[in-house]
């Protein structure tokens, strides 16, 4: 898969996820320099949504703006921001946890480690909302790393992945 940055093709590594099937169970570094898992199922029953993005013109903005359109949700999730740096720790947020994909395990099983270019080793623009059974409920990966998430279509795939699973027999 590629994606683009100012006119500039990227080349994506070449494994992904699809909607449905079981997330993976990832390890991250978090601010306090702990190693943490993030995706697969977590016994919480929680929803989990999880940002990458690479350090590009703009993006601090484009951070800020997510994580105060995160603040407004009233429902329990858990929102986590992956970058490839640990300059991610430096940002003040109040609804995204910063956590840094030191050892490249997020960005290579999710399928977003840019390969090539003058982004190569980042992690490309991308979304997943992991349903509380620990699936991949929703997945957008930016064909353009200029491009702002659309945050309607993302409420629309939270509220229908808060509703689609009880607990209880079938979704």
């Amino acid at each position: 898969m590629r994606v683009k940055y100012n006119d500039e093709a990227l080349e994506l590594i070449d494994e992904f996820v699809e909607v449905g099937y079981k997330s993976e169970k990832v390890k991250v570094l978090s601010k306090t320099n702990e190693n943490i898992t993030i995706g697969g199922y977590n016994n919480t029953k929680k929803v989990v949504l999880i940002v990458s993005m690479p350090y590009v013109e703009g993006v601090e903005i484009q951070i800020k703006k997510l994580d105060t359109y995160l603040q407004n949700i009233v429902v329990e999730i858990d929102c986590f921001l992956v970058m490839s740096e640990e300059k991610v720790f430096d940002m003040t947020l109040s609804k995204l946890i910063p956590v840094c994909d030191k050892y490249k395990e997020f960005g290579t099983m999710y399928g977003t480690l840019i390969t090539s270019g003058t982004l190569e080793n980042q992690l490309c623009k991308a979304l997943f909302i992991i349903g509380k059974d620990g699936a991949i409920y929703y997945e957008s990966t930016l064909q353009n790393l200029s491009d702002e998430f659309d945050l309607e279509r993302l409420s629309i795939e939270l509220n229908r992945a808060f509703g689609s699973y009880t607990g209880k027999g079938c979704h």
